[in-house]
């Protein structure tokens, strides 16, 4: 039994690799040890800048269009979205579908954990050693070692 975790774990953390190896092929800037778990989809990755040891876990969603810059040791768990871009709706009398695409960056410090479902929103900044809890919507920059959670997020306390 011990024999065919190792296995089955070797065989995961292998694949998380040669994912994270393909997609540094495509992204603007990548540091070391990019892990990328399957069902991950990467969309404008020529605009998107990882540092070294960066973890995108299961299901997650990158769009790039607004560029998107990512410190070192982060880690991004199931299903975080990061969306750079969205529809306008500025004008009554132009469909929404039809008004331009409206894009801001999104920034990403060194040593920051976003939990299970977290959606980031265009223009935020989240600062060094933040944590943001499951199921948040970040809608406001984030401060440095700053824990938030809700929808829209907001501070809970400071690491």
């Amino acid at each position: 039994m011990k024999i065919l975790r190792f296995i089955y774990n070797f065989g995961s953390t292998l694949n998380m690799r040669i994912r994270g190896l393909f997609w540094s092929l495509f992204l603007k800037k990548c540091g070391r040890n990019f892990h990328v778990y399957k069902g991950t989809r990467i969309i404008s990755p020529q605009n998107i800048e990882v540092g070294d040891d960066v973890w995108f876990n299961e299901r997650c969603y990158i769009v790039g269009g607004g560029k998107i810059k990512i410190g070192s040791n982060v880690m991004l768990a199931r299903n975080v979205s990061l969306i750079t871009s969205n529809h306008g709706y500025s004008s009554k009398e132009i469909p929404m579908l039809k008004q331009e695409i409206v894009s801001a960056p999104i920034e990403i410090g060194d040593d920051v954990w976003l939990g299970v479902n977290v959606v980031v929103l265009k223009g935020i900044k989240i600062g060094k050693g933040a944590i943001v809890g499951a199921g948040s919507v970040v809608t406001k920059d984030v401060p440095e070692f700053a824990i938030v959670g809700g929808a829209p997020a907001k501070l809970i306390r400071f690491r």
